[in-house]
């Protein structure tokens, strides 16, 4: 598991590119990878998909929280919007 044999043009390719550890034989270990991951892909990128979930979060529990506290928001309309952020929230 997670080898695969690569010869010719394509290894040159591949270790130029990925820097990758390919032994003599041809076969490489693909969890020997040297490059590590940029600041963007490490930090950023979890903290904003993070956040997005987190307002996401708090919008779906006020609009729930609304619905269910004020009686003149319990209209059969305001109800059809209040099953969409408590499918959101199940999943």
């Amino acid at each position: 598991k997670g080898i695969l044999t690569i010869d010719g043009p394509r290894r040159e390719h591949m270790v130029k590119k990925y820097k990758i550890n390919i032994f003599r034989n041809g076969f490489f270990d693909i969890c020997r990878f040297y490059k590590h991951p940029f600041f963007t892909d490490a930090w950023l990128v979890p903290l904003f998909f993070s956040l997005i979930m987190l307002v996401g979060l708090v919008g779906n529990s006020l609009v729930i929280y609304v619905i269910s506290k004020h009686r003149q928001m319990r209209t059969a309309t305001n109800f059809y919007i209040g099953k969409l952020p408590c499918a959101s929230l199940y999943l």
